[in-house]
């Protein structure tokens, strides 16, 4: 949590000093309340185990650029083809995080960059092949874990609709395993109501 909020801090003086260098004044609006459905997957992905995510971002944009999130996610793993003595029978995760950031306002898009923390809920099924079965063997695994990372996000277009992209590294399994187990997503958002960009 330490290294979140020294991460926190950090953005926040760069959103800071990007404002002064360009004299840039925030406009703060009454409401900045936006949904962002999409899907994604994780990049190991392009390895070979291949999973798919539904998320869900919701985003309220406070004043001095400042930003709350809620990140929600249902991931679906698909059975990997190079392992071939276990039959899945079914693997997902539920995530749920929150989190704080800021946002860089350029024409046309907003980039933001977050600070995430929540939990993550594994289940697993699966059931060992064997030629010359006596007894099926099945196993079955859940567990809660913590789940927390970086996410850029970023938001192309004007008005109550807009592309929204997002890169999501997660932490909590190392740095050297931060992009193996790194989330793409790519969705639309809606502004429920307010002003999302700046014209």
């Amino acid at each position: 949590m330490k290294k979140l909020l020294t991460l926190f801090i950090i953005l926040t003086t760069i959103r800071i000093a990007h404002c002064q260098s360009k004299g840039e004044v925030w406009q703060d609006t009454t409401c900045k309340l936006t949904i962002e459905p999409g899907i994604g997957t994780k990049l190991y992905s392009l390895l070979g185990s291949r999973d798919i995510r539904f998320t869900n971002l919701i985003q309220y944009n406070l004043a001095n650029s400042i930003t709350l999130v809620s990140h929600s996610a249902l991931a679906f793993d698909f059975p990997n083809s190079r392992i071939t003595d276990v039959e899945q029978n079914h693997s997902f995760t539920i995530l749920q995080k929150l989190g704080i950031g800021t946002a860089i306002i350029s024409k046309g898009a907003s980039h933001n960059f977050l600070v995430l923390g929540g939990l993550k809920y594994n289940s697993y099924s699966g059931t060992l092949v064997n030629n010359h079965p006596i007894e099926k063997f099945t196993s079955k695994t859940s567990a809660f874990s913590p789940d927390y990372g970086i996410m850029y996000n970023l938001k192309k277009g004007k008005g109550k609709k807009f592309f929204s992209g997002r890169l999501y590294l997660p932490l909590n399994d190392g740095i050297f395993n931060m992009l193996e187990t790194a989330n793409i997503e790519i969705g639309v958002g809606f502004q429920l109501p307010g002003v999302l960009l700046k014209k």
